[in-house]
């Protein structure tokens, strides 16, 4: 029976031992690993990387939106003239931010940040571009009030970040379509 009572004894004292040490590590271990800073720095670096990415990406959009949007006026304004009555007339408006077809009754605001220009007109704030009902070639192209007369008329929209993209509209043909820089 003293046996039994020996190993209560050493039971009890290994215990408190294994108590005591439990304490005096968690008072000495007050700070954190390298590996846990490292972890907290990994995953922080990767947040800013992807919130970064996702900022480019929203705000070089907006240009292949106004362009997008430029383009199937142009489109629209063209099956229009060819296959209704009336002058189907697209107005690109670079200073109100807006493209619209009249007789059609369409208006579509493009996005405020993104800047609408005529790379080969300095200066030129507005177009109106109607279309030939027989053959859906350009039939005018008006530029602030002056008739234009070049084979190709090219539209930019520029985002803050200088992504640009462009129209660019055959006069000959009354094909277009975009190019992405």
């Amino acid at each position: 029976m003293r046996t039994g009572k020996r190993e209560k004894d050493t039971d009890q004292t290994f215990g408190k031992q294994m108590m005591e040490l439990r304490q005096w590590t968690k008072q000495q271990n007050k700070g954190m690993t390298l590996i846990e800073v490292l972890v907290v720095v990994a995953i922080l670096a990767i947040t800013v990387g992807i919130a970064g990415v996702s900022i480019s990406l929203a705000t070089s959009r907006d240009a292949e939106k106004s362009a997008k949007i430029i383009n199937d006026a142009l489109e629209s304004s063209r099956m229009y003239a060819m296959s209704k009555t009336g002058t189907f007339e697209v107005i690109i408006d670079g200073s109100a931010h807006t493209v619209s077809i009249a007789d059609a009754g369409e208006t579509e605001e493009l996005p405020a940040k993104v800047d609408i220009f005529f790379p080969d007109i300095p200066g030129a704030g507005a177009a109106a571009i109607t279309f030939d009902k027989s053959n859906g070639r350009v039939q005018s192209i008006t530029v602030d009030g002056s008739n234009y007369t070049e084979k190709m008329l090219r539209i930019s929209s520029r985002n803050q970040n200088g992504k640009t993209a462009t129209v660019l509209l055959i006069v000959n043909t009354g094909k277009h379509y975009v190019e992405y820089n």
